[in-house]
């Protein structure tokens, strides 16, 4: 009893050092629980086919280049490959006109080419390398370019159009139209090059296409999306169903 009383402090700081370790290993021994798999039947299905096939060296050279490993990943000095070999790749980006890819070597340099993606693959010459394309559904892209430049290259790599705009980020809408942004404008060029706008649009590098519109998620606020019509008038949507999506996450990210 003596001792109790003389220890106490350290016999009530170990009490409770041991309570809350008590606590804290139920909660993570509950975080780390697997979550139960939903039914197959409240889950939507995803069908994958192939479109089309791309064939180095027909018409556009596998080229390897050697990379030299970073410095940055090499703490302590020792033995290993000088270089490593890097095949090309492409990135694809979709619209309602289809599917365009810009190719880049293994060193991330850009190739002035576009590939046109549909039941075949088709490679379009370009005059200078592109910043983005769009795919046209007439066979033709979109590009852009770093020098505020839009250029409409048809199937066989023939200049159509060259629109000047200070805009850089393009999407791609209904009708083979597509729309250029700055951080703060946004302009519509029609299929024929036309151009309405400008037009004050805060959407840049996050805006998605809506039939023949512009629209992007408003800050913050879940179900609500700003959307931009051609004619510069503004609309904004409330969605319960996107609303739904957040509070619950889908399938598809299981």
């Amino acid at each position: 009893m003596e001792v109790i009383v003389r220890y106490w402090r350290y016999i009530l700081s170990f009490l409770l050092a041991f309570l809350l370790g008590l606590i804290l290993n139920a909660k993570y021994a509950t975080s780390w629980e697997a979550e139960k798999p939903m039914k197959a039947t409240n889950c939507n299905n995803f069908k994958i086919w192939t479109i089309a096939f791309i064939k180095w060296n027909n018409p556009i050279k596998e080229d390897i280049v050697e990379l030299k490993p970073l410095n940055a990943a090499r703490i302590i000095p020792g033995p290993g490959p000088k270089s490593f070999p890097a095949r090309p790749y492409i990135i694809t980006n979709a619209s309602p006109g289809g599917l365009a890819s810009t190719v880049y070597k293994g060193d991330d340099e850009k190739i002035p080419i576009a590939l046109w993606v549909g039941n075949t693959v088709r490679a379009i010459p370009l005059v200078e390398k592109p910043l983005r394309l769009i795919a046209r559904s007439d066979g033709g892209v979109w590009m852009s370019t770093h020098q505020a430049l839009l250029f409409h290259y048809d199937s066989k790599g023939a200049l159509k159009h060259k629109v000047n705009l200070p805009g850089t980020d393009i999407v791609g809408v209904d009708g083979d139209a597509v729309w250029i942004m700055t951080n703060d404008k946004a302009w519509f060029v029609n299929a024929n090059g036309d151009v309405r706008g400008s037009y004050q649009w805060k959407g840049f590098n996050r805006s998605v296409g809506y039939k023949q519109a512009v629209c992007q998620l408003v800050g913050d606020k879940i179900g609500r999306v700003q959307c931009l019509e051609p004619d510069g008038k503004s609309i904004l949507f409330i969605f319960h169903y996107l609303i739904s999506l957040v509070e619950h996450r889908s399938c598809f990210l299981r």
